[in-house]
């Protein structure tokens, strides 16, 4: 029983040092009525994707939508492989949302070097960064 328990134990702390998420984050906003943001992602999977060499585009609608309060970034935990997108918009506190911040775009690929995150960095303020647990 006890060797049992110590392949356990083990074999969850192998999957977990590997486990990535991927954050999204950016400057906030400096209005005195603003009330908070929300993050528009895009999946793998989501359809509105293109690939032209290994460049992602994401044109389709975003299906998920996150309102993350006044946080200034937000964390997608346990990624799979692939294109992901994201946005940010603010809004007031009389319920006014802003346009879409710039579309950034990443790709994961579980193959990638796991001591180098990923970072794309927009000329608007977005980052999107796949982070490694534990950094």
């Amino acid at each position: 029983m006890k060797k049992l328990l110590i392949v356990l134990v083990i074999i969850l702390f192998a999957t977990a040092v590997h486990a990535r998420d991927l954050k999204i984050s950016w400057q906030g906003n400096t209005e005195q009525d603003l009330a908070g943001y929300k993050v528009y992602c895009a999946q793998p999977g989501d359809s509105g994707w293109t690939n032209e060499g290994m460049i992602w585009n994401y044109t389709g609608e975003f299906t998920h939508v996150i309102d993350v309060g006044n946080a200034v970034e937000y964390i997608i935990p346990d990624i799979i492989e692939g294109a992901y997108a994201a946005c940010v918009t603010a809004y007031d506190t009389s319920g006014n949302e802003s346009d879409y911040s710039e579309v950034g775009t990443i790709y994961y690929n579980d193959r990638s070097d796991p001591a180098v995150p990923s970072v794309v960095k927009l000329s608007a303020p977005i980052t999107i960064t796949i982070i490694i647990e534990g950094q």
